[in-house]
């Protein structure tokens, strides 16, 4: 049970001192900016195939 508890403290916005939680919320900032840089490019490519 104590790992469920600080899984959540972890998860939770990070608390002065807590490195664990500000590295995961660093890290899923990045992951989420990373993850709509694809969006940004993509355009309307209906009808067009490559062979």
């Amino acid at each position: 049970m104590q790992w469920r508890k600080r899984l959540y403290e972890i998860i939770e916005p990070s608390g002065e001192g807590d490195l664990t939680s500000t590295i995961y919320d660093y890290g899923m900032i990045a992951v989420i900016v990373i993850s709509l840089i694809p969006l940004t490019f993509k355009g309307n490519y209906a009808g067009v195939r490559d062979n």
